[in-house]
């Protein structure tokens, strides 16, 4: 092992390139399939261009003017930044660049704990299966970055590879990824599962170490100044609140597919699984060796995965790395001389950060520059035709043009109308904090009952409706003599009410 460092950072650089390139390849169509991509950049765009945060909603005809909160203003922030300097190739890079750095990093710490390189790059590869469902360019990035350092930070820390003050830069970190996305109330409930835990371990001796004074008392500040730190935002408590009441929704969960659990039968769902049980037979090897609490923090994960489909990255990270910090423990590879292990520790993070960025440098600069170049250049990333409305858009924008139009869309498709017809306001969107409850289920009851879109239609004097093809709103729409249908392309059908007289585009 007296190669270590070279080996830990070979196997990052490897995986660095491999995930960086091969996300970029074929992600340039399957991770552009989420409206967040489109109207957090508009939204981030509309900041820099005010200098403030939104306190109200400029974007639909629905809740115009009514209160809202950019939850996510930060990372929309950074999305409208690299989107002004390479478009949608510019968030494609960034994304690919990001997820690289994380799973690299992850592939990095298991080499590091003496595992050999193809079962480092399988379990590397496994996690990224787990997480691959929710790789979009969004702000929620900023919680899988922000889980990995945070939790690595605390593993650092119970293993002793880190000084207890350490601990001390993690409610900094939590301030950052409160302004980025909600899943930093996911790090707040990371650490105080863990400082519960050490403070449990060490009172009924459950590890064989007990916790100083002195730690105790770092222990609590970390925990109590994280907890604190997701108040530090533009709405204060207003913010912590808005997540709490998102996650108590009932509605969320049978609109949109992250909010629903885990379906155990599907693709996503082996994978998570498969994940799941590597971890479950290291930890039961690992635990009779050692306990540490950190270990168990996967679990947590697992449970809140099976509920909710989203968490799965979460675990996806966290149990990789925890079988990172139990392989020695579980026989599974030699144990590492600690000063070799620190010195693989501090060299692993001064390296961890150069390549991303230099990569995401080269490949800004081509494509500010419009060069074209394979995978990374300028023109690669590619919205699919089949998914988004990408011609009746034009027809929509023209017809808004030509004089009022009150549009009723799919909510699948109010991002992209943000992003590319800015000058029609949208009806639906996936900002579901903004609509609520009664305004979901409203949506879902128009799409799904014929006779009460018509009843609502005509009671709100929507004129104009953007669905998606082979639906059952697209079948009336196309039967009813009371709508024409004026555009269409593989993904939407967009029909205008014939009352109106408006049926060109």
């Amino acid at each position: 092992m007296g190669d270590t460092p070279k080996t830990s950072t070979r196997m990052y650089l490897g995986l660095f390139l491999s995930i960086w390139l091969g996300l970029s390849a074929v992600g340039r169509e399957r991770m552009l399939r989420d409206p967040g991509t489109f109207w957090h950049t508009v939204v981030g765009d509309r900041i820099l261009a005010t200098a403030a945060v939104p306190t109200i909603d400029e974007y639909s005809a629905t809740c115009g003017g009514q209160r809202w909160l950019a939850q996510q203003w930060l990372g929309e922030v950074l999305m409208a930044l690299v989107h002004r300097i390479g478009g949608l190739d510019g968030l494609l890079a960034a994304t690919a660049i990001l997820l690289a750095m994380i799973y690299g990093g992850i592939g990095a710490r298991l080499r590091e704990a003496g595992l050999s390189p193809p079962v480092c790059i399988v379990l590397t590869m496994l996690a990224l299966a787990a997480s691959a469902y929710h790789f979009f360019p969004r702000p929620h990035l900023g919680t899988l970055a922000g889980i990995s350092l945070c939790y690595s930070i605390l593993c650092d820390v119970d293993s002793g590879h880190a000084p207890w003050t350490r601990l001390l830069v993690l409610p900094l970190v939590m301030v950052v990824w409160t302004n980025i996305h909600g899943g930093a109330l996911g790090g707040v409930l990371t650490v105080l599962v863990v400082s519960g835990g050490w403070l449990a371990f060490s009172w009924f001796d459950v590890s064989r170490k007990k916790l100083t004074p002195r730690q105790v008392v770092v222990v609590g500040a970390m925990a109590g100044g994280c907890v604190a730190a997701v108040l530090v935002n533009p709405y204060g408590a207003a913010l912590p609140a808005l997540w709490i009441g998102l996650m108590g929704s009932d509605v969320l969960p049978r609109l949109m597919i992250e909010h629903a659990p885990l379906d155990l039968m599907s693709v996503d769902g082996a994978m998570v699984m498969l994940l799941a049980v590597a971890y479950g037979v290291m930890l039961i090897r690992a635990w009779r060796t050692e306990r540490r609490v950190t270990w168990l923090v996967p679990l947590v994960w697992l449970g809140l995965a099976v509920s909710r489909v989203r968490h799965g990255p979460l675990f996806a990270i966290t149990a990789t790395l925890a079988m990172a910090e139990m392989a020695p423990f579980a026989r599974l590879g030699s144990l590492v001389e600690e000063l070799k292990r620190e010195a693989v520790r501090r060299r692993f993070v001064m390296h961890g950060w150069a390549y991303p960025v230099v990569a995401l440098l080269v490949a800004l600069a081509l494509q500010g520059a419009g060069l074209e170049v394979p995978v990374i250049g300028r023109g690669w990333a590619r919205p699919p035709s089949e998914y988004w409305p990408t011609r009746t858009v034009d027809a929509l924008a023209s017809r808004a043009r030509g004089g009022n139009t009150h549009v009723f869309n799919d909510m699948l498709f109010g991002g992209y109308l943000m992003y590319h017809a800015p000058e029609v306001p949208v009806y639906l969107d996936d900002r579901c904090e903004l609509y609520g409850d009664a305004g979901l289920r409203n949506y879902a009851r128009a799409c799904a009952d014929p006779a009460y879109f018509d009843a609502m239609a005509l009671y709100e004097g929507i004129d104009t409706a953007l669905v998606i093809v082979n639906t059952t709103l697209d079948g009336h729409l196309g039967r009813s003599p009371a709508w024409v249908k004026v555009a269409g392309d593989e993904a939407s059908a967009l029909y205008a009410r014939v009352a109106t007289g408006k049926l060109g585009g």
